[in-house]
């Protein structure tokens, strides 16, 4: 395509190539010579420390201009562009992490070391202390065998949509890999999605599944905002929900519920009563307290 351009080339002003810095060339052959597997930043600051006094075209130029250098690089190492293929390879090549991979009608892998799953069926054989476990796209188990416990992952659902049958496929996995926990009734904490509760309650009835306390509240936090809330009467209300769960029995939950609605709008406690008091069950501390004993 050839561009003629007519007009005044005197009122035409020229800019720096970035920012205030003149634009500099760096050499080919040192952008070949930066390493491709450090971060942008060491590689950068290693260059300008060691060769201080080097011509700007004898060193990057900064950061970015490295990044794309090493990805550039990087790009000529793979065999394929193609995303499936090189999902099968991994496969491959980490054998025993990737379990299973549907490409039809959505795509779904279900992965995890089979070392940390293995782990996971021997902690809940051996202990009776109960290990927290949240399950969303993933499933977590808290390690009792040691102090602090600490939270690891492991198994991991990717997945395109959020379907019954999606996770369905994932409780099919972790009922065969992990069987001790289909014999067990340890709380396990789930967001309010319906699709990984259905599927939990169909494959391991025995768990005693419970509402995360962040999803809810945060779900409350978006309701206020579009009720007109005021930003300091968000936290008033979040606090309030907070309050009532972690009450000690029922007894007391219900005493605090009606002293809290006295000081709530209308439209909140029309809120409460319909989405969050018919499953309270589910975030309630006096339950959770009953399972854990």
């Amino acid at each position: 395509m050839l561009v003629h351009y007519i007009g005044d080339h005197s009122s035409a002003t020229d800019f720096p190539h970035e920012g205030d810095q003149a634009h500099s060339r760096t050499c080919p052959s040192v952008l070949r010579s930066l390493p491709l597997h450090d971060v942008p930043s060491n590689v950068y600051r290693s260059e300008i420390d060691c060769q201080p006094q080097h011509q700007p075209v004898l060193k990057p130029r900064n950061t970015k201009q490295i990044s794309n250098m090493q990805a550039w690089e990087r790009q000529k190492f793979r065999l394929t562009h193609d995303a499936l293929f090189n999902l099968h390879d991994l496969a491959d090549d980490l054998d025993g992490f990737i379990a299973k991979i549907t490409t039809y009608p959505d795509l779904i892998v279900i992965c995890g070391l089979n070392v940390i799953v293995t782990e996971l069926d021997k902690v809940l054989q051996a202990s009776t202390h109960t290990p927290h476990s949240s399950l969303v796209t993933s499933l977590l188990f808290r390690h009792t065998a040691f102090s602090p416990a600490p939270v690891l992952p492991a198994v991991f659902l990717i997945h395109e949509r959020k379907f019954e049958s999606t996770h369905d496929e994932l409780m099919k996995y972790v009922v065969e890999a992990i069987p001790t926990l289909k014999r067990t009734s340890i709380p396990i904490v789930t967001d309010d999605e319906a699709a990984i509760c259905s599927a939990i309650d169909k494959y391991l009835p025995n768990l005693s599944r419970i509402r995360c306390w962040n999803h809810t509240i945060n779900a409350a936090k978006n309701w206020l905002r579009k009720h007109g809330a005021t930003g300091s009467e968000i936290p008033v209300y979040t606090g309030h929900l907070r309050e009532l769960f972690h009450q000690p029995s029922e007894d007391e939950y219900s005493k605090q519920l009606r002293l809290l609605e006295s000081k709530w709008s209308r439209s909140f406690v029309d809120y409460y009563q319909h989405e969050i008091h018919p499953e309270v069950r589910l975030h309630a501390r006096y339950v959770l307290m009953s399972v854990m004993r």
